[in-house]
């Protein structure tokens, strides 16, 4: 166990030596800097990015601490998935300062610079160009979500973890004889990771399913060896069995009124393509060139991509027309599959591998066009990082092509770090300190209705316990 332990440890260090190693840790150790500044005392209190769905998993952190204690029981107000009310709960009971929730969110932003560089590397090109990927991932105009007390940045995580381990799972399958198929339990990191994104974010567990589903297809007309349709099927049935099995588990267990609607926005026309003409262009502009080259190479050569490549692109696609057919114009479903079209375009822009192996031997590459390739991949990840750094929407959340700015000044990095702690109950002024709601304390009238609702239902079950001021409201119904 010893000698076991040690090995990992050296194995650790020495990818963290290497650059490609400590981008995503510095990476990470930067972003949690920058959320912490923006905090003091109380999260719910101080933090600036907190929408309705933010103060909303907050609150539900505290309110689990008090139904498993039993100091409280009345029902929530809306019930959220599982896995993010479980950490803000982990943050409630180290004070709720928001150290947990930001460690995790950091955690997250750095694993997803770490899968983009190792996946790079892994489809044949250079330590410099795969950093400019992950830094890409973190420095584009859609990380801006990432700032945001939000578990969206946890789900695009896992999720991106998860289509990477259910490719490599398939490949080996596929690439495997028939006497020496891999183990089932192969199976288990694909499904614990889809099963974690989809009990975070119900959309986590999309790529699993689109991605089980396109190399069950590809076996069928022949794309695919027929060895690999048991295990893509079980990859799918079994993470949706997990999720929407884990739901309803906990919908079970919590007293609540009601559950956020998932598809009652669904509507299938294409009224929502006005919107995405405007985010899409901004998020994945610097890509076309790349895609471009790309293809001139492969139509010359006569090559197709990996069929990974058509998986990941199935999923991208769908992510895509799910966001069209969903009515809510929002940036962030486009935000949360940002990493994942890194990937595919990754994917395609490298060597294609030979049928026995995912990576082609060096002697089969064309230097020049390789060279031009890995170029435009890297022009592409510095016009992303370079767009994230300069090009300010006026409205990230609704971005318009003609209200795009050029300013570093006002980017998402630069105006985080200035945004001072905000004092929404007052706490300075009405208790004895910002870290925790008193009696006294008073906010001024929220922007919704629900986030009132909100407000009044933290501030009530921070006085659990405590002598209740008049007027104080009931639980909310």
């Amino acid at each position: 166990m010893l000698e076991r332990f040690s090995s990992l440890s050296r194995t650790t260090l020495s990818f963290l030596r290497r650059p490609e190693g400590a981008i995503p840790a510095l990476i990470g150790l930067f972003h949690f800097w920058l959320m912490l500044g923006m905090s003091d005392g109380n999260l719910f209190n101080s933090y600036p990015y907190i929408s309705d769905d933010g103060f909303d998993w907050i609150t539900q952190g505290l309110a689990l601490n008090q139904l498993v204690t039993g100091a409280d029981t009345t029902p929530w107000p809306v019930l959220r998935s599982p896995v993010f009310v479980l950490i803000t709960l982990i943050d409630q009971i180290f004070g709720s300062r928001g150290i947990v929730v930001m460690l995790v969110q950091s955690v997250a932003v750095a694993g997803l610079a770490s899968l983009a560089i190792s996946f790079t590397r892994s489809r044949g090109f250079g330590s410099f160009t795969a950093i400019l990927v992950g830094l890409a991932t973190y420095l584009a105009i859609s990380s801006y979500f990432h700032i945001w007390i939000l578990s969206d940045s946890l789900a695009s995580c896992l999720m991106a973890f998860s289509a990477v381990a259910s490719i490599r799972c398939l490949d080996a399958y596929q690439n495997a004889s028939d006497g020496a198929l891999p183990a089932r339990s192969t199976w288990a990191g694909p499904i614990a990771l889809a099963g974690l994104a989809g009990l975070t974010q119900t959309y986590g567990l999309i790529p699993i399913l689109v991605i089980g589903g396109t190399y069950t297809g590809g076996a069928i007309i022949g794309l695919q060896s027929r060895r690999v349709i048991l295990p893509a099927v079980g990859l799918a049935v079994v993470s949706a069995v997990i999720v929407f099995g884990g739901k309803m588990l906990w919908e079970a267990l919590i007293p609540h009124n009601r559950v956020p609607a998932q598809f009652g926005l669904l509507k299938f026309d294409f009224a929502m393509l006005s919107f995405y003409r405007e985010v899409w262009p901004l998020y994945f502009g610097a890509m076309v060139p790349t895609v471009l080259v790309t293809t001139y190479y492969r139509i010359r050569y006569g090559e197709w991509p990996r069929f990974s490549t058509l998986a990941l692109a199935a999923v991208c696609l769908a992510f895509a027309v799910l966001s069209v057919l969903y009515h809510w114009a929002d940036a962030r479903f486009t935000f949360i599959y940002f990493t994942l079209a890194w990937l595919t375009l990754v994917s395609f822009a490298s060597p294609t591998a030979p049928a026995s192996s995912e990576a082609p031997p060096p002697d089969a590459r064309r230097p020049f066009t390789d060279g031009v390739v890995t170029a435009a991949l890297s022009a592409t990840a510095i016009a992303s990082i370079c767009a994230g750094i300069f090009l300010t929407p006026a409205n990230y959340w609704e971005p318009k092509l003609g209200d795009i700015r050029i300013s570093l000044h006002d980017s998402w990095i630069n105006a985080a770090r200035r945004e001072p702690p905000r004092d929404r109950y007052h706490l300075a002024t009405s208790c004895e300190s910002t870290r925790s709601i008193c009696p006294a304390a008073t906010y001024d009238q929220p922007w919704s209705p629900y986030a009132e609702i909100i407000f009044a239902e933290y501030k009530r079950r921070q006085l659990v316990g405590e002598a209740q001021p008049e007027g104080l409201p009931a639980p909310a119904q």
